[in-house]
């Protein structure tokens, strides 16, 4: 994938070896979570660079319902929603692009 001229590649799927993380890359560096999603164990964040590993350790929180009290704060109009509509229409439209890449082969644009 290609964002504003940033190359962007992730692999995902359920017949994958076992691996419950995310890795961000860049030119000075990386971000790796161990298990970012479910909340489990308290998260830590390792900043990768050429001098070294940086630990960021933070709360262990249930992400879900994080998720719910935003939800539930938005439906009674005491916050905004974290991931607004327009956010979601983005995300909807990158998958489709993704599944219609997969299936011609190729790189396609959004619409």
């Amino acid at each position: 994938m290609r964002f504003a001229g940033v190359l962007c590649q992730f692999d995902s799927g359920l017949d994958l070896p076992d691996r419950d993380e995310l890795e961000a890359i860049g030119d000075r560096g990386s971000l790796f979570l161990s298990d970012p999603w479910h909340g489990w164990v308290a998260p830590r964040i390792e900043v990768r660079t050429d001098s070294g590993t940086e630990e960021i350790r933070l709360e262990p929180t249930d992400p879900y319902q994080l998720e719910l009290e935003n939800l539930s704060d938005a439906i009674l109009g005491e916050a905004e929603p974290l991931i607004g509509r327009a956010e979601t229409i983005a995300q909807a439209r990158v998958l489709e692009a993704l599944h219609a890449s997969a299936q011609q082969g190729g790189p396609v644009k959004l619409g």
